[in-house]
C-alpha cells in the first residue's frame, strides 16, 4: 500500500508527535511520500535518509477556519497536499494529528474517495476544548 502522511511536525523540527511519526514512518520506504512542514535545517536532515519528504508551508496562524487568516492558509495547504497526491497516486492518506493535518488530509481524502486514517495524540483534543469551533472541527475529522 502507497501512503501519503502529512504532517505539520516531523524531524528536524522537535515534538514528541514529530518524532514517534519519525520512528514510525523510516521503518516503511519506499511506501510512503510524507507531506512535511518546513522547519530551519530540514535540507541537511533530509539527506540522512531514504525517505521521500516535500517540504510545504504548513503553519497556521490559528487551527480554527473563523480566524482572518486561516482560509487563506487551509487552502494553501490543500493545494499543496493535493499536487502531492495527483503526483504520488497513494492508495490512502495519512495525518499526523487531527488539527491542521487531519483536516487539510481528510479533504484531499474525501475528494479523492480514498482512505484516510488520522493519528491523535491529546495535545490537540486539549486545545480544541478551549473552543467550540476548534471541538466542531475534530468531530469533523475524526
Amino acid at each position: 500500500m502507497n501512503v501519503l502522511l502529512v504532517t505539520e511536525v516531523f524531524p528536524p523540527q522537535k515534538g514528541g508527535s514529530g518524532r514517534w511519526l519519525w520512528e514510525l514512518y523510516r521503518r516503511l520506504p519506499p511506501l510512503v511520500h510524507i507531506v512535511a512542514g518546513s522547519a530551519v535545517g530540514d535540507e541537511a536532515f533530509d539527506r540522512t535518509h531514504a525517505l521521500s519528504i516535500e517540504r510545504v508551508p504548513l503553519g497556521f496562524s490559528n487551527w480554527g477556519l473563523l480566524h482572518p487568516k486561516s482560509p487563506f492558509e487551509y487552502l494553501k495547504a490543500w493545494r499543496a497536499v493535493s499536487r502531492a497526491v495527483r503526483r504520488v497516486r497513494p492508495d490512502a492518506i495519512h495525518a499526523g494529528k487531527s488539527l491542521p493535518d487531519g483536516l487539510v488530509a481528510m479533504l484531499c481524502a474525501r475528494t479523492r474517495g480514498m482512505p484516510f486514517w488520522c493519528y491523535v495524540h491529546g495535545e490537540e483534543l486539549r486545545l480544541a476544548h478551549t473552543s467550540g469551533e476548534l471541538r466542531w472541527l475534530n468531530r469533523l475529522v475524526l
